[in-house]
């Protein structure tokens, strides 16, 4: 088993994976007021969110389920099984992926039928307007100033004052 330091480290090593499924994508696309750890459109067109987690799977199921009105599908990846994840993950409709060197779809969830569609539409022109490998999230103004800038110039939404 794969022993990772960090979350980021984790995610890092799913880079082939990613590359391999989707053709837009971005890490730490921002959700309501949190981020959600990956935001994908899938070579099929389908939007997919993913939150990985070392361990805590309940904050993980808990955090995918809280985006799923964003996205197609959404999933946890976690380098090991937690098999009391499964039946919650079930109910609320979350995936799992389990990574440890190379992918494991060991849930598939259900597809989003509660989808907010005004939101949903520009997650996805978020999502190919910043598509990159980078972790753009690193600088916390930068990453302000990003959203900013896509919301009053692609979208047209000004700033409350």
């Amino acid at each position: 088993m794969n022993n990772y330091a960090t979350e980021l480290e984790f995610e890092e090593a799913t880079i082939r994976f990613i590359e391999e499924n989707f053709q837009f994508w971005c890490w730490q696309v921002p959700a309501w007021s949190h981020v959600i750890d990956f935001a994908g459109i899938t070579l099929r067109g389908q939007t997919v969110g993913i939150e990985y987690k070392l361990r805590n799977w309940k904050k993980a199921i808990e955090q995918a389920y809280g985006h799923r009105m964003l996205y197609d599908f959404v999933y946890i990846c976690m380098p090991k099984l937690y098999k009391n994840a499964i039946p919650d993950a079930k109910i609320r409709g979350v995936g799992i992926i389990v990574f440890n060197g190379k992918p494991e779809i060991i849930l598939k969830p259900k597809w989003n039928t509660m989808i907010w569609e005004p939101r949903y539409r520009d997650n996805k022109k978020f999502i190919k307007h910043f598509q990159t490998h980078d972790r753009w999230d690193a600088d916390i103004d930068k990453s302000k100033e990003l959203v900013r800038s896509y919301n009053r110039d692609i979208l047209g939404i000004k700033e409350c004052q």
